[in-house]
C-alpha cells in the first residue's frame, strides 16, 4: 500500500490523475495508508473536475481521528474553489476551530478554510483576522528570505545575459508573473489549441539558475560558451518533453517565478515566447494571502513580504522590458477577463500561431488541471474577481498606500496593447 500511495503521488506530480486513481483504488479502509490514498484520490478527482467525488474523498479525512488530516481535509474542501461548503461542513469546520483553539499548529489550515466561510457570511473583518492567524503560523513554519530574493533580482539586472546565446532554435512558451494572477487561465486557453500543450510549473529553469547562482551569477554565466548554453537548453527540453512525450507541437512551462530568469531563458532559447500576466496588485495580494501553499511562495505569509515581492517583481520586469521589449508580451488579467476574445487574439498574434475556435471555448476542455485554479478555469471567463480585494481595504492600514503606489506604476511599466 505504501508503494501504491507513492506511485499515486508520483502520477499526480506527472499530471496523470487517472493513473493516480488507478494506483490507489485497491487500498482498503482497514489499511494504515487508506487516508493517504483518500488524499491522492481527492486531488486526482479535483484535477479531473469531478468536484463531488473529490469532496467525498476529502470528507473521509474530515471525519478521521487525526486532527492534522482533518485540517488537511477541511482546506482541501475549501480549495475546490467553485464548490460551496454545505451547512453541515461549515458547522463541522467551526467546531474543529473551536476545539483546537489552543493548538494553532494543528488549526492553521482550518483558519485558512474559515476565510471562505467568513466571506460567504459577509464578515470580511473576521475573514481578514483568520487570514492573519493562519499566515502568522505559516510564516513560522516556512520563513521568507528577502535577502535571497533580492539577490536574484540584483543578479538578474547586473548579469550580461546578451553576452552569449545557445544555438537551439526551439521556442517553448513561458507564462510568468505573480502566483494567482491568471497564469492557469492563460495556460488553459493556450493548451486548447491543437498545436500547443501544457506541461506543469516546471522547476528546471529555476534549478539551472540556482546552479549559476552557486558559481556567482555574473561569473557563472560569463564562463558559459554557446555550446555550454546549448547543452543546458537541450537538457531542459528533454525534461520538458518527458511531460508530454507524444506531443510534437509547442509546450508551455507555467512556472510564474520564471520572471526571475527571463535573461537566462532568452540566452538558452533565443526564440522563446514569454507571456507575463499582470493582475491588480491588491487583488493579487489578497488572493495569495488567503491561499495556503504547501511549498514555496513563503513571501505570501505576510503583507510585508507580499509588498516586498511585488516591488521586486516590478523592478525586475521593468528591467527585462527595457532589455527585450516586444519579445515579451504583457497581458492584463483585467483585459483578459473583460474582453477575452480580443485579448486571446492578441496573444496568438504574438505567438504567430493561427487562432483556433477552441481557444475561445477553452472552458470546454477536459484536460487535467493540477493548480488551485482547477475548477475556476473550467468556466467561461468572468469579471467577478476584478476588485475582489475592495472589501479588505479598511483593514489594510499602512499597507494600503503601498498598494495604491504599486497600482500607479503598472501602466508606467507594462504596455498592454
Amino acid at each position: 500500500d505504501d508503494l501504491s500511495v507513492s506511485l499515486g503521488r508520483m502520477q499526480l506530480r506527472a499530471g496523470n490523475p487517472k493513473a493516480a486513481l488507478a494506483a490507489v483504488v485497491d487500498i482498503a479502509p482497514s489499511s494504515d495508508k487508506y487516508l493517504d490514498a483518500m488524499l491522492v484520490t481527492g486531488h486526482a478527482y479535483k484535477a479531473l473536475n469531478q468536484l463531488e467525488d473529490a469532496a467525498g474523498a476529502y470528507g473521509i479525512l474530515v471525519d478521521c481521528d487525526s486532527p492534522h488530516l482533518q485540517a488537511v481535509g477541511f482546506w482541501s474542501l475549501v480549495d475546490l474553489k467553485t464548490r460551496k461548503l454545505s451547512d453541515h461542513e461549515v458547522e463541522k469546520l467551526k467546531a474543529f476551530v473551536k476545539q483546537h483553539e489552543s493548538s494553532p499548529d494543528v488549526r492553521y489550515l482550518a483558519d485558512y478554510s474559515m476565510i471562505k466561510v467568513a466571506e460567504s457570511e459577509g464578515d470580511y473583518q473576521s475573514a481578514f483576522e483568520f487570514a492573519q492567524k493562519a499566515n502568522n503560523i505559516a510564516a513560522q513554519l516556512k520563513a521568507f528570505d528577502p535577502a535571497a530574493f533580492q539577490s536574484f533580482v540584483q543578479d538578474g539586472m547586473t548579469t550580461n545575459w546578451k553576452r552569449c546565446q545557445s544555438h537551439v532554435s526551439e521556442a517553448p512558451i513561458f507564462i510568468v508573473g505573480m502566483h494567482r494572477s491568471g497564469s492557469t487561465l492563460l495556460e488553459q486557453i493556450l493548451a486548447s489549441h491543437s498545436r500547443i500543450e501544457a506541461t506543469d510549473e516546471l522547476p528546471y529553469i529555476r534549478r539551472q539558475a540556482a546552479d549559476l547562482e552557486r558559481e556567482g551569477m555574473i561569473r557563472g554565466f560569463a564562463g558559459k560558451s554557446a555550446d555550454d548554453l546549448s547543452d543546458m537548453a537541450r537538457e531542459y527540453l528533454a525534461k520538458m518533453k518527458s511531460h508530454q512525450p507524444d506531443f510534437n507541437g509547442f509546450l508551455i512551462d507555467k512556472e510564474p517565478t520564471n520572471f526571475l530568469h527571463i535573461g537566462l531563458i532568452f540566452a538558452l532559447f533565443p526564440n522563446a515566447k514569454i507571456i507575463n500576466i499582470v493582475r491588480d496588485p491588491l487583488d493579487n495580494a489578497m488572493a495569495v494571502y488567503k491561499q495556503f501553499f504547501a511549498k514555496g511562495n513563503e513571501y505570501s505569509n505576510s503583507l510585508e513580504g507580499i509588498v516586498f515581492y511585488w516591488q521586486g517583481y516590478m523592478t525586475l520586469m521593468n528591467h527585462w522590458l527595457k532589455q527585450y521589449g516586444d519579445r515579451i508580451l504583457n497581458v492584463s488579467y483585467a483585459n483578459l477577463a473583460s474582453s477575452p476574445d480580443s485579448e486571446i487574439t492578441r496573444v496568438f498574434e504574438y505567438l504567430n500561431i493561427p487562432l483556433e475556435e477552441a481557444t475561445l471555448r477553452f472552458y470546454e476542455q477536459d484536460r487535467p488541471v493540477l493548480t488551485p485554479s482547477a475548477a475556476q478555469v473550467r468556466q467561461p471567463i468572468n469579471t467577478k474577481s476584478l476588485g475582489s480585494s475592495q472589501s479588505y481595504e479598511p483593514f489594510l492600514g499602512e499597507f494600503m498606500p503601498k498598494f495604491e503606489q504599486m497600482r500607479s506604476f503598472i501602466p508606467r511599466i507594462f504596455r498592454f496593447d
